[in-house]
């Protein structure tokens, strides 16, 4: 395949996927710690603090982790929350319908002056061009040439 045609099917696959995800919609959760964003999940539930731990081996990470477990038992205040976030298309229009609405008289005008302004007259007389064809000259005479008679 020649590279304007993988390149017209990338296009056409990604417009593709923007159109379902604009029509579809998608949710995002997120969950915060404090007032600060630990994780985001665009298919489920995002991990909490204690899973986060959990799954990170660094040090420094698990030291962080208990040392914002130990600020949220020190305030005795739930300060992690989840947020989700649901981004829908808005497929119904405000617009109402009566806006549209020509009245019998306008479109008459609208008739009346496509017809009259959309086409260029025409006062010559249209003359076909075979009119002007002229056959070509036989220079010889072929039936008498090969001896070919009709009775």
């Amino acid at each position: 395949m020649n590279q304007i045609s993988i390149t017209y099917r990338i296009i056409s696959l990604t417009m593709a996927f923007l159109i379902f995800l604009s029509s579809a919609g998608f949710s995002m959760d997120m969950h915060f710690c404090g007032a600060n964003l630990k994780s985001f999940s665009l298919t489920g539930k995002a991990k909490n603090c204690f899973e986060l731990a959990k799954t990170k081996t660094c040090p420094k990470h698990k030291k962080a982790i208990a040392a914002v477990e130990v600020e949220c038992e020190m305030s005795k205040k739930d300060c992690c929350h989840n947020q989700t976030v649901h981004f829908q298309a808005d497929l119904t229009p405000d617009i109402p319908a009566n806006d549209f609405l020509i009245s019998a008289s306008l479109q008459d005008f609208v008739i009346a002056f496509v017809t009259v302004y959309g086409e260029k007259p025409s006062f010559e007389p249209v003359v076909p061009n075979f009119i002007y064809y002229k056959p070509p000259l036989i220079p010889k005479d072929i039936p008498v040439l090969i001896q070919s008679f009709l009775l």
